[in-house]
């Protein structure tokens, strides 16, 4: 059963020290050291989900395009939300976007939004909506990106996304 509330569940920004916990949930070891360097606390955030001590989700919250990053379509933005699998349906992601949406209202912005690939991640995108984001368009569309990452790789891709926005206010 999903709780719309977890009052009990920790948000704080993540630190080398959750590595191993953040490679549990998604093996991308330079993706999550990167983040970890390039969040900032004010311009980027990288967030985890804290239950009883454990780290069981995680994601990004991007207020201002970053540097390294390719250039966004939209700021603020959530990014690679994720919850480890065995936790999922307990409102942990609900929590985590809910922290986001705070973070983002403080800063000032009157608006949330979010790139999520309809079809290959359709859970995610339900939620989204269950949460009252509404897409922008009404097909999805492709968004190619590029980086170096800190190990020197260059990594493209082509993601196909819809974006959806919610009003913070």
């Amino acid at each position: 059963m999903q709780s719309p509330d977890r009052q009990d569940v920790v948000i704080r920004d993540a630190t080398a020290d959750d590595m191993p916990a953040l490679v549990a949930i998604r093996d991308k070891p330079t993706t999550h050291r990167d983040r970890v360097r390039d969040a900032d606390g004010k311009a980027m955030r990288y967030l985890v989900a804290e239950d009883n001590g454990e780290v069981v989700a995680f994601g990004c919250l991007v207020l201002e395009q970053p540097a390294r990053w390719p250039k966004m379509a939209h700021v603020p933005q959530l990014v690679d939300l994720h919850v480890r699998q065995d936790r999922r349906n307990e409102g942990i992601g609900t929590t985590l976007v809910r922290a986001m949406e705070a973070m983002a209202r403080r800063a000032g912005y009157a608006e949330m939004h979010l790139g999520v690939d309809p079809r290959d991640n359709r859970r995610a995108a339900e939620l989204y909506r269950r949460l009252g984001y509404e897409a922008m368009d009404n097909e999805p569309v492709e968004e190619p990106w590029e980086f170096v990452d800190s190990d020197g790789q260059r990594h493209v891709g082509v993601e196909l996304l819809v974006y959806m926005r919610r009003s913070l206010s």
